[in-house]
Protein backbone atom coordinates (compact mmCIF):
# COMPACT_ATOMS: atom_id res chain seq x y z
CA UNK A 1 0.00 0.00 0.00
CA UNK A 2 1.35 3.42 -0.89
CA UNK A 3 1.95 5.53 2.22
CA UNK A 4 -0.04 8.73 2.50
CA UNK A 5 2.11 11.47 4.02
CA UNK A 6 0.43 14.65 5.18
CA UNK A 7 1.44 17.26 7.77
CA UNK A 8 0.63 16.50 11.39
CA UNK A 9 1.10 19.04 14.14
CA UNK A 10 1.56 17.18 17.40
CA UNK A 11 3.44 17.14 20.64
CA UNK A 12 7.11 16.27 20.29
CA UNK A 13 7.44 12.53 19.77
CA UNK A 14 8.95 11.92 23.20
CA UNK A 15 5.92 13.42 24.92
CA UNK A 16 3.56 11.64 22.57
CA UNK A 17 5.07 8.31 23.55
CA UNK A 18 4.70 9.10 27.24
CA UNK A 19 1.23 7.57 27.62
CA UNK A 20 1.03 3.80 27.75
CA UNK A 21 -1.06 2.19 25.06
CA UNK A 22 -4.68 2.61 26.01
CA UNK A 23 -3.90 4.59 29.16
CA UNK A 24 -5.25 8.00 30.01
CA UNK A 25 -1.90 9.76 30.07
CA UNK A 26 -3.53 13.17 30.57
CA UNK A 27 -3.99 13.61 26.81
CA UNK A 28 -7.48 14.48 25.55
CA UNK A 29 -6.95 12.27 22.48
CA UNK A 30 -6.20 9.20 24.61
CA UNK A 31 -9.23 7.19 25.77
CA UNK A 32 -10.49 8.13 29.23
CA UNK A 33 -11.00 5.38 31.78
CA UNK A 34 -14.73 5.20 30.99
CA UNK A 35 -14.12 5.03 27.25
CA UNK A 36 -11.29 2.57 27.77
CA UNK A 37 -13.60 0.18 29.61
CA UNK A 38 -16.08 0.26 26.72
CA UNK A 39 -13.38 -0.14 24.08
CA UNK A 40 -11.19 -2.77 25.71
CA UNK A 41 -13.09 -5.85 24.42
CA UNK A 42 -13.12 -4.41 20.88
CA UNK A 43 -9.45 -3.44 21.00
CA UNK A 44 -8.41 -6.92 22.12
CA UNK A 45 -9.94 -8.35 18.95
CA UNK A 46 -8.45 -5.71 16.66
CA UNK A 47 -4.92 -5.22 18.02
CA UNK A 48 -3.56 -8.66 17.00
CA UNK A 49 -4.55 -7.90 13.40
CA UNK A 50 -2.65 -4.61 13.18
CA UNK A 51 0.41 -4.74 10.93
CA UNK A 52 3.85 -4.95 12.48
CA UNK A 53 7.38 -5.59 11.28
CA UNK A 54 10.90 -5.70 12.67
CA UNK A 55 11.40 -3.48 14.57
CA UNK A 56 7.86 -3.87 15.98
CA UNK A 57 5.45 -0.96 15.78
CA UNK A 58 4.15 0.52 19.01
CA UNK A 59 0.41 0.96 18.48
CA UNK A 60 -1.28 3.45 20.80
CA UNK A 61 -4.99 4.07 20.98
CA UNK A 62 -6.42 7.48 20.13
CA UNK A 63 -9.83 9.13 19.98
CA UNK A 64 -11.12 11.78 17.62
CA UNK A 65 -12.84 14.86 18.99
CA UNK A 66 -16.65 14.67 19.14
CA UNK A 67 -18.27 14.59 15.70
CA UNK A 68 -22.00 15.17 15.02
CA UNK A 69 -24.08 12.49 13.30
CA UNK A 70 -26.39 15.16 11.86
CA UNK A 71 -25.74 18.73 10.73
CA UNK A 72 -26.93 21.43 11.25
CA UNK A 73 -27.12 20.57 14.95
CA UNK A 74 -30.13 20.75 17.21
CA UNK A 75 -30.87 19.76 20.80
CA UNK A 76 -31.23 16.10 19.78
CA UNK A 77 -28.06 15.80 17.73
CA UNK A 78 -26.05 12.70 18.61
CA UNK A 79 -22.29 13.10 18.94
CA UNK A 80 -19.69 10.36 18.63
CA UNK A 81 -15.97 9.80 18.86
CA UNK A 82 -14.01 7.31 16.79
CA UNK A 83 -11.35 5.07 18.27
CA UNK A 84 -8.29 4.49 16.10
CA UNK A 85 -4.56 4.02 16.64
CA UNK A 86 -1.21 5.59 15.90
CA UNK A 87 1.65 3.22 15.15
CA UNK A 88 5.14 4.38 16.07
CA UNK A 89 7.77 2.90 13.75
CA UNK A 90 11.44 3.41 14.63
CA UNK A 91 12.21 3.69 10.91
CA UNK A 92 9.97 6.78 10.56
CA UNK A 93 11.54 9.90 12.04
CA UNK A 94 8.84 12.28 10.84
CA UNK A 95 5.61 10.29 10.76
CA UNK A 96 3.31 7.86 12.49
CA UNK A 97 1.30 5.04 10.99
CA UNK A 98 -2.47 5.44 11.22
CA UNK A 99 -4.84 2.53 11.74
CA UNK A 100 -8.44 2.79 10.59
CA UNK A 101 -11.19 3.51 13.13
CA UNK A 102 -12.09 0.28 14.87
CA UNK A 103 -14.97 1.52 17.05
CA UNK A 104 -17.46 4.34 17.41
CA UNK A 105 -18.22 5.72 20.87
CA UNK A 106 -21.59 7.35 21.43
CA UNK A 107 -21.59 10.33 23.80
CA UNK A 108 -24.19 11.96 25.99
CA UNK A 109 -24.74 15.71 25.84
CA UNK A 110 -21.95 16.26 28.37
CA UNK A 111 -19.52 14.35 26.19
CA UNK A 112 -19.32 11.30 28.44
CA UNK A 113 -19.11 7.91 26.68
CA UNK A 114 -22.25 5.77 27.00
CA UNK A 115 -21.76 2.98 24.43
CA UNK A 116 -19.24 1.66 21.91
CA UNK A 117 -19.79 -0.33 18.75
CA UNK A 118 -17.16 -2.09 16.62
CA UNK A 119 -16.63 -0.91 13.05
CA UNK A 120 -15.88 -3.23 10.14
CA UNK A 121 -12.32 -3.01 8.78
CA UNK A 122 -11.93 -1.13 5.49
CA UNK A 123 -11.46 -3.14 2.32
CA UNK A 124 -7.95 -1.81 1.85
CA UNK A 125 -6.72 -3.10 5.21
CA UNK A 126 -6.44 -1.81 8.75
CA UNK A 127 -3.61 0.64 8.09
CA UNK A 128 -4.70 3.83 6.33
CA UNK A 129 -1.29 5.38 5.72
CA UNK A 130 1.40 7.52 7.31
CA UNK A 131 0.67 10.87 8.92
CA UNK A 132 3.51 13.38 8.84
CA UNK A 133 4.69 14.74 12.18
CA UNK A 134 6.11 18.10 13.06
CA UNK A 135 6.35 19.86 16.43
CA UNK A 136 4.02 22.70 17.34
CA UNK A 137 5.26 26.08 18.49
CA UNK A 138 8.41 26.19 20.65
CA UNK A 139 9.55 25.60 23.27
CA UNK A 140 7.46 22.54 24.11
CA UNK A 141 4.61 22.42 21.63
CA UNK A 142 2.40 21.77 24.63
CA UNK A 143 -1.30 21.08 24.44
CA UNK A 144 -3.60 22.25 27.23
CA UNK A 145 -6.17 19.52 28.00
CA UNK A 146 -8.45 22.01 29.77
CA UNK A 147 -8.54 24.31 26.74
CA UNK A 148 -9.35 21.38 24.48
CA UNK A 149 -12.10 20.23 26.85
CA UNK A 150 -13.62 23.73 26.72
CA UNK A 151 -13.58 23.66 22.92
CA UNK A 152 -15.26 20.27 22.87
CA UNK A 153 -17.97 21.45 25.28
CA UNK A 154 -18.57 24.45 23.03
CA UNK A 155 -19.33 22.08 20.16
CA UNK A 156 -21.39 19.62 22.21
CA UNK A 157 -23.63 22.40 23.49
CA UNK A 158 -24.60 23.59 20.00
CA UNK A 159 -28.35 23.41 19.36
CA UNK A 160 -28.23 25.38 16.10
CA UNK A 161 -25.67 26.61 13.60
CA UNK A 162 -23.29 29.15 15.13
CA UNK A 163 -23.95 32.70 13.97
CA UNK A 164 -21.42 33.58 11.25
CA UNK A 165 -18.69 35.77 12.71
CA UNK A 166 -19.61 34.94 16.31
CA UNK A 167 -17.12 33.89 18.97
CA UNK A 168 -18.83 30.49 19.08
CA UNK A 169 -18.23 29.94 15.38
CA UNK A 170 -14.65 31.14 15.77
CA UNK A 171 -14.00 28.68 18.59
CA UNK A 172 -15.52 25.69 16.83
CA UNK A 173 -13.84 26.46 13.50
CA UNK A 174 -10.41 27.01 15.07
CA UNK A 175 -10.56 23.81 17.10
CA UNK A 176 -11.82 21.46 14.39
CA UNK A 177 -9.80 23.18 11.68
CA UNK A 178 -6.63 22.53 13.62
CA UNK A 179 -7.63 18.90 14.05
CA UNK A 180 -8.24 18.56 10.31
CA UNK A 181 -4.79 19.98 9.61
CA UNK A 182 -2.89 17.68 11.94
CA UNK A 183 -4.98 14.50 11.56
CA UNK A 184 -5.75 14.61 7.85
CA UNK A 185 -5.47 10.85 7.36
CA UNK A 186 -8.02 9.82 9.98
CA UNK A 187 -10.26 12.81 9.23
CA UNK A 188 -10.31 11.90 5.56
CA UNK A 189 -11.44 8.37 6.37
CA UNK A 190 -14.44 9.75 8.30
CA UNK A 191 -15.57 12.41 5.87
CA UNK A 192 -18.21 10.27 4.20
CA UNK A 193 -20.12 9.78 7.46
CA UNK A 194 -19.96 13.47 8.42
CA UNK A 195 -19.95 15.18 5.02
CA UNK A 196 -22.31 18.05 5.91
CA UNK A 197 -20.30 18.96 9.01
CA UNK A 198 -17.00 18.88 7.12
CA UNK A 199 -18.50 20.94 4.28
CA UNK A 200 -19.72 23.56 6.76
CA UNK A 201 -16.36 23.60 8.52
CA UNK A 202 -14.38 24.07 5.32
CA UNK A 203 -16.69 26.86 4.13
CA UNK A 204 -16.38 28.61 7.49
CA UNK A 205 -12.59 28.33 7.36
CA UNK A 206 -12.57 30.06 3.98
CA UNK A 207 -14.47 32.98 5.51
CA UNK A 208 -12.19 33.12 8.55
CA UNK A 209 -8.38 33.15 8.40
CA UNK A 210 -6.66 30.38 10.41
CA UNK A 211 -5.87 31.13 14.05
CA UNK A 212 -4.05 29.24 16.76
CA UNK A 213 -6.22 26.47 18.10
CA UNK A 214 -7.20 26.30 21.77
CA UNK A 215 -4.59 24.48 23.76
CA UNK A 216 -1.71 24.82 21.29
CA UNK A 217 1.43 26.54 22.35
Amino acid sequence: MRALLTPLTLLPLGLLLGAAAGGTGGRPETPSRDAQALLEPIWKKVSPKLPTAPPPFLWQRRLTPPLPLTWPPDSRTAWVRYAFAHGFDARLSDGVRVAAPYARVRLDRRGDPVAAEPLPPPRGGLELGVQGVQPTNPPSGGIDPEAIARSERLALELDRLPVPGSSTEAGVVAFYGRWLDREAVIAGSLRGDHARFFDWLEAARVRRPPTASPGSG
